[in-house]
């Protein structure tokens, strides 16, 4: 058990202790749908159902600010 990332401190830790954020690639949108995880149930329903089909991918990252 390491209390921070034994890869380094600061700066310097990889991976970034952060809370993801899912982001969803939609085809013909310019800006990816970023929402924090886990995603709520109403945030799935009302953002991520309508554009399921136009999906081009889906990752995580973890915002370097908010390491933790």
């Amino acid at each position: 058990m390491a209390h921070q990332t034994m890869f380094g401190l600061g700066e310097n830790a990889y991976p970034v202790l952060a809370s993801p954020k899912a982001v969803f690639t939609i085809k013909g949108k310019e800006q990816p749908l970023t929402l924090s995880h886990p995603i709520s149930k109403q945030a799935w329903t009302s953002q991520v159902m309508p554009v399921l089909s136009s999906l081009e991918s889906i990752g995580y990252h973890y915002p370097e600010e908010e390491d933790i």
